[in-house]
């Protein structure tokens, strides 16, 4: 692999980082990031605002702890074509997950740790033969970590989907470092 002329990262789900050379056809900016996560479900039927997926951490998104990022966009790719309305719920510390498929009901202590929600409506969901994709276009909004360089991310989903495979959904979210 040639040596790139500068070095660009980008975070991975399983806390590294990745060093991306010039023969990367999508090449990450330094301040620019990537995430690609796919949440493990439950094939059962979900209730009405019930956790979907447990709990992440997002390692390294933000250079310097007690900073932020901005998310530029978000995809939420859906291979059964629920079309259902998720929350992203973001945390600037480390909360007490949920469980996959049980109600969301953060304590106390865990609400204070919101740093931010974002609403997926159904309305933006674009529809293909047999699957979907959640597309709210250019977001632009700010998420910021209290003394850490990791965010925390619990989606919530307010309708009742049910899934076919335990690798249904696919979370999409490009952001630039504050």
């Amino acid at each position: 692999m040639p040596v790139p002329e500068k070095e660009t990262y980008r975070a991975l789900m399983d806390g590294n980082t990745e060093l991306y050379g010039d023969d990367n056809p999508f090449p990450v900016g330094r301040n620019e990031g990537h995430i690609a996560y796919v949440p493990v479900i439950t094939t059962a039927a979900y209730s009405a605002n019930d956790a979907v997926g447990a709990l992440v951490e997002l390692t390294e998104v933000v250079e310097v702890a007690a900073k932020g990022i901005i998310i530029t966009g978000i995809s939420l790719i859906d291979t059964d074509k629920q079309d259902v309305e998720m929350n992203l719920v973001f945390f600037n510390a480390a909360p007490t997950g949920i469980a996959d498929n049980a109600a969301f009901a953060p304590t106390g202590a865990d609400l204070r740790k919101v740093a931010r929600v974002i609403h997926l409506a159904s309305a933006s969901y674009k529809d293909f033969a047999a699957n979907s994709v959640c597309d709210p276009g250019n977001i632009d909004i700010g998420v910021a970590t209290l003394a850490s360089t990791s965010l925390w991310l619990q989606l919530q989903t307010p309708g009742t989907p049910t899934y076919a495979s335990t690798t249904s959904l696919k979370l999409v979210i490009d952001y630039v470092r504050n």
